[in-house]
């Protein structure tokens, strides 16, 4: 009989999220647990900054994953933060735009 650790052991390198610290960056924003709960303060504080920059208008009323995205986005127009524009996957700015197509940002 052959018995998998792989499928049942959380400290696998395949099943433990630790292993791979960068597994999660993918992860759309919209598929978090808690992305449909209000933004944190932190996250307000920063899209407001970056706002402002931009020459936007800041909306209080995003959930996380809107924010998340949004401060993406803001980040890749003002070159601030970690992603800039030409650094930028093609995927993530497809996701953004469509995100913010489908919410009416």
């Amino acid at each position: 009989m052959h018995c998998s650790r792989m499928a049942t052991h959380p400290d696998t390198p395949d099943e433990n999220p630790k292993s791979h610290p960068t597994g999660n960056a993918e992860k759309d924003p919209h598929d978090w647990t808690t992305g449909s709960e209000p933004m944190t303060g932190a996250q307000a504080s920063y899209l407001k900054k970056l706002s402002e920059e931009a020459g936007e208008e800041f909306d209080p009323g995003l959930m996380k994953a809107d924010a998340s995205l949004k401060i993406d986005e803001l980040q890749a127009n003002t070159g601030r933060g970690r992603i800039n524009e030409p650094l930028m996957s093609t995927k993530i700015r497809l996701r953004i735009n469509l995100r913010l197509r489908q919410y009416g940002a």
